[in-house]
């Protein structure tokens, strides 16, 4: 099984697979594709909040 599938279904899109094959096979790309997850969930908790709490920006 691929590190990059959950068994059939595809678990990320290819361009995050890519960078992620890019920066290197085994435990280095998989720290960096678990680095721009949570990045990228930070960025969209962040932005729910702003956009359900205006008042306080």
């Amino acid at each position: 099984m691929d590190d990059w599938t959950c068994g059939r279904i595809k678990c990320w899109p290819d361009w995050i697979v890519a960078l992620g094959r890019q920066a290197g096979s085994g435990r280095k790309g998989k720290e960096m594709m678990w680095t721009l997850g949570v990045i990228i969930a930070a960025v969209f908790v962040y932005l729910t909040y702003v956009l359900l709490h205006p008042e306080k920006f």
